[in-house]
C-alpha cells in the first residue's frame, strides 16, 4: 500500500478571524480538515500553533510532527459530530475510574495510590464541586447519582476542542 504523502505548495501562513473565530491561512487558501471542513478555531492562541505547525513543515507534509492540527482535526472532524455520545462515555468513567478503587495491600501501593490519586480527587472536590467516593478492593460500587450528574454538567460544557483535549 502506498505511503499517503502531501507535498507543502504554499509559501506563507497566517491567521485570520472570522466573526468569532479564528483560522489558519495557506497563502490565501483557508485549511481544512481531511473531511473537507473549515478549520475554525476558538482562540489565537491555538491558531497561532496550528499554523506554527504548518509553517514548519518542509517539502513534504509530515502528520507525526503536528500534534495541535491532529488534535483539531479529530475535534472538529470526529469529537463534534460525536459530543453527546463522548460526553456519556466519559461520565462513565467518573463511576469507575481506578481513582475511586484502592488497593488493601501492600502498603507501598496503599502510599502512592493515596500520594498519586487523593490530589485528583481533591481537585474535583474543591474545583468542580465533585465528591467521588473512595472504595477498596475491585468490587463495582456506584458513585452518588447527584455526584455523577455535577460531572455530566461539567463535561457538557466544554466545548469541542476542551472535550478533544
Amino acid at each position: 500500500m502506498p505511503i499517503w504523502k502531501k507535498k507543502r505548495t504554499w509559501i506563507n501562513t497566517s491567521v485570520e478571524m472570522i466573526g468569532p473565530s479564528f483560522t489558519v491561512l495557506l497563502d490565501d487558501e483557508y485549511l481544512y480538515t481531511p473531511k473537507k471542513a473549515k478549520v475554525l478555531l476558538p482562540t489565537q492562541k491555538l491558531a497561532q500553533k496550528v499554523a506554527e505547525e504548518w509553517r514548519l513543515q518542509k517539502e513534504t507534509v509530515d502528520p507525526s510532527k503536528m500534534p495541535y492540527s491532529r488534535l483539531v482535526n479529530s475535534a472538529i472532524d470526529k469529537v463534534d459530530e460525536n459530543f453527546s455520545s463522548i460526553v456519556s462515555d466519559l461520565v462513565g468513567y467518573g463511576d469507575t475510574d481506578l481513582v475511586c478503587y484502592r488497593a488493601v495491600a501492600p502498603e507501598d501501593l496503599i502510599a502512592l495510590q493515596t500520594e498519586h490519586w487523593d490530589p485528583i480527587l481533591f481537585w474535583a472536590k474543591n474545583e468542580l464541586k465533585i465528591e467521588l467516593k473512595v472504595t477498596y478492593g475491585i468490587k463495582y460500587k456506584a458513585q452518588e447519582p447527584v455526584q455523577l450528574q455535577k460531572l455530566y454538567r461539567e463535561i457538557r460544557s466544554y466545548n469541542t476542542f476542551l472535550l478533544t483535549g
